[in-house]
């Protein structure tokens, strides 16, 4: 790409912006989308130009989309939480449904509840998506009853992946994609269970 730093010096004498100069990079040493000749030296003119930093920054993106292809976007990889979520709202649902019927306090669901099994599950679920509202706190390992039905099972599994992540990136995202207040919410309405 520059095989001297005089070269830089020399090539980029009034770069105002790094981010400019960072978002043209591929045009410099991608050997797929790398400008030659002309093409190079209109772009270091305009790097070097008395534009604003908004207007040169503008100018290699549309540069990016009409010779890559492709743009930076921050949302492109939330479609893959597409699952994810819908299991979060079908659980969510689930349980919010239960409250507010108050078939929570029906019978079957109340003896399913004082199972010291099944309660602790909602309470270590509890406990997880408390902890999954930011990084660093410490989860729960828990078990899935096998009393649980397919909605709790699908539920948990994903708990689990969660819980079970060495980064924090996938976290993040399905922030992203559930707001941190939904994780709360939700916490709150499974450990009101054990007050039942």
């Amino acid at each position: 790409m520059f095989e001297e730093k005089n070269e830089i010096s020399k090539d980029f004498k009034r770069l105002k912006s790094f981010t400019s100069f960072r978002e043209a990079m591929p045009f410099f040493d991608n050997p797929k989308y790398i400008f030659k000749g002309d093409d190079r030296k209109k772009l270091l003119n305009l790097l070097n130009s008395d534009l604003s930093s908004t207007k040169i920054l503008n100018t290699i993106r549309k540069l990016q989309k009409e010779r890559i292809g492709i743009k930076n976007d921050r949302k492109q990889r939330l479609n893959d939480y597409d699952d994810y979520k819908k299991i979060y709202v079908d659980f969510y649902n689930s349980i919010y449904t239960k409250i507010q019927e108050h078939s929570i306090s029906h019978p079957l669901w109340k003896e399913t509840v004082q199972k010291e099994e099944q309660m602790e599950f909602y309470l270590a679920l509890s406990r997880n998506l408390s902890a999954l509202c930011q990084d660093g706190l410490k989860y729960t390992d828990f078990d899935i009853p096998e009393s649980c039905n397919e909605t709790e099972k699908s539920f948990a599994k994903m708990i689990q992946f969660f819980t079970s992540r060495k980064t924090f990136i996938e976290i993040r995202r399905f922030r992203n994609v559930i707001p941190v207040e939904r994780f709360s919410k939700l916490s709150e309405m499974l450990y009101s269970i054990k007050d039942l």
